[in-house]
């Protein structure tokens, strides 16, 4: 009894087997014929530009390649599918022995006939549905088989404008480059090398104007185009917005910073010859001390600002940059004071005045020593200063390219 209810079951699945539907393929199947609203359309070639709310009517014909594929592609389910809104469908089963049957619904059952099908006419009208982004290319319309490889059969695909959304996206990016051009300009002032950005600027603005005239003549898939670069560029340039002030700012720093640098060895030179005159500098030397605390503690700040713009991260590098300027410059401004009041008021031995009988000038050794080394290291360290300020700013855009 078992064995016979075995032998049962492999003969109702060997019976199964052999009336499945046979995998069909492109091969299978002739060109088919498309019309979108009467006129002829050709998968992947025609261009159909529409709006939201158009009224569309597509007619699509399948048709066997051969004879023997037209007993191949039915006997199996057609299912068509559709983006349209308010869609409604109609059309017709034609079998090759002139048996008709209407379609009304979607899920188109072509069942099996002895010469199998002539023709599946299908007609689909409808609305085109809303969109979210300016322009979009969307299927409408695409058919699935049953037992068949994807894409058996092309869509029907169409370009869909969104009015409202192009002009708001020229308008906003008219307005993107107006603020960009303002922070061009305050870069500018600053003193900051913008030559690169400008040029981005021109870019833009170029791309925005073709973009809006394209959109006047309706050649919306070019206006799209346009406005693409032109969001590129804008890109662009607010990006390098952020690393040229970065940049700059840094090479700001580092100058104060050489600066300060200078100013403490002069301060210190100061503070040493007026010890050698005789004066208290106690008070002097415990400030310069704190001095150079800051200054050290600057230096690391600045070294986290070049780390920032190595990873891109302007914004963070900026933020610091201006911190660490606000603190600078009070440093250099109180090492400039105290200069001046050591000069004006602890350096206060007089040079005796020439005589008829020739200059006499008297020197301690160690005073004329100290001259000449304070001297060295300003007139160095100047120099040192002017050619590190040409550098960075020669390094400026070449960093940002």
């Amino acid at each position: 009894m078992k064995r016979w209810f075995i032998f049962l079951l492999v003969l109702l699945i060997s019976i199964k087997s052999a009336f499945a539907a046979e995998t069909v393929t492109k091969d299978n199947f002739a060109e088919p014929i498309i019309k979108v609203n009467d006129k002829t359309y050709i998968p992947n070639e025609t261009v159909i530009v529409t709006k939201p709310g158009d009224s569309i009517k597509i007619l699509y014909v399948i048709k066997p390649k051969t004879d023997d594929d037209a007993t191949k592609i039915d006997g199996r389910y057609y299912y068509v599918n559709t983006a349209l809104e308010d869609a409604k469908i109609d059309g017709r089963i034609m079998y090759k022995d002139d048996g008709i049957v209407g379609i009304n619904d979607f899920s188109i059952n072509v069942n099996e006939w002895d010469y199998g099908l002539y023709e599946l006419n299908i007609s689909v009208t409808g609305k085109i549905p809303s969109i979210n982004p300016r322009l979009e290319e969307k299927a409408i319309l695409w058919i699935d088989v049953q037992d068949a490889e994807d894409n058996v059969l092309p869509s029907v695909v169409v370009t869909i404008v969104n009015p409202t959304k192009f002009t708001d996206d020229i308008n906003t990016l008219k307005d993107r480059l107006s603020k960009l051009k303002s922070e061009i300009v305050r870069l500018d002032e600053m003193g900051a090398d913008t030559v690169e950005l400008n040029k981005y600027i021109k870019l833009a603005s170029d791309n925005i104007t073709l973009a809006e005239s394209y959109y006047n003549d309706k050649e919306y898939v070019k206006s799209d185009r346009c406005l693409k670069s032109a969001e590129n560029y804008l890109n662009k340039i607010e990006s390098g917005l952020n690393k040229t002030e970065a940049l700059f700012l840094y090479d700001q720093i580092k100058e104060k910073l050489d600066d300060l640098k200078i100013a403490m060895v002069k301060l210190e030179y100061l503070i040493q010859q007026a010890k050698n005159e005789g004066k208290t500098m106690a008070t002097y030397e415990i400030e310069l001390t704190e001095i150079k605390s800051k200054y050290e503690d600057i230096i690391d700040k600045s070294d986290k600002i070049k780390n920032y713009i190595e990873q891109e991260e302007y914004c963070e590098a900026k933020k610091l940059a201006n911190k660490i300027l606000k603190d600078l410059d009070p440093l250099n401004k109180k090492v400039k004071y105290m200069i001046t009041e050591i000069q004006g008021e602890a350096l206060t031995t007089p040079t005796k005045t020439p005589t008829s009988g020739g200059f006499s000038f008297k020197f301690d050794t160690k005073i004329l020593t100290y001259i000449g080394i304070g001297i060295a290291v300003i007139v160095g360290g100047s120099i040192a200063a002017i050619a590190i300020s040409k550098w960075r700013q020669k390094r400026k855009w070449d960093e940002l390219r």
